[in-house]
């Protein structure tokens, strides 16, 4: 299990946590840097209404790859500690992209066929708009760079793709490091158990 809003290492995967959220049509940025600009200035918003829900959770990411869902177990205060609040829920997870750090490449979710149970409504909005708008960071399938533009890549894909929680998984020995993935909006109410 992972366990989020840490960056922690457990069982061979280490986490970290961005935010997300979505764009107003009436503030179409048409640079990359314009678009990176909005992306992270909606992040405090996401970040806060994804947190008043999900103040604390863990979750498999074994669950999470193989079946392009988010199982998160809540955790809370309990007696004065941390713990498991013996709550489950189930939501959607959408592949943003993997970046693998042996070539130093980013690949959007849409260019590659990883991953195949992780839905790419997100990142098929990226393309889109990129094409729209005329943003070759959107529209090339991959990019050689440090990991930082996969990061950004996140907050583009929760912004345009309406995700309301983005983060990246990092596994060791595995072909890719970094895997980029995301919750749409509207899945906050995910199977409880």
């Amino acid at each position: 299990m992972i366990q989020s809003r840490l960056a922690k290492s457990i069982a061979g995967a280490t986490i970290s946590v961005l935010m997300a959220g979505s764009i107003c049509a009436d503030e179409s940025p048409t640079t990359f840097d314009a678009l990176v600009e909005a992306a992270f200035a909606e992040n405090p918003a996401r970040r806060d209404a994804w947190s008043a829900r999900y103040p604390s959770f863990t979750y498999d990411p074994v669950k999470l790859l193989e079946l392009g869902e988010l199982h998160m177990e809540l955790w809370g205060e309990v007696d004065g500690k941390m713990a498991s609040l013996g709550i489950t829920e189930t939501v959607a997870a959408e592949l943003i992209g993997v970046y693998e750090p042996e070539t130093r490449t980013f690949t959007w979710g849409w260019a590659t066929d990883d991953f195949p149970n992780m839905g790419r409504s997100a990142v098929d909005a990226v393309r889109a708009y990129g094409e729209a708008h005329d943003i070759e960071e959107l529209t090339n399938a991959s990019r050689e760079d440090r990991p930082a533009f996969a990061s950004v890549s996140n907050a583009i894909a929760a912004l345009l793709g309406d995700l309301q929680f983005e983060d990246v998984l990092r596994e060791r020995n595995a072909p890719h490091n970094m895997i980029f993935f995301g919750v749409p909006r509207g899945q906050q109410n995910g199977t409880n158990s």
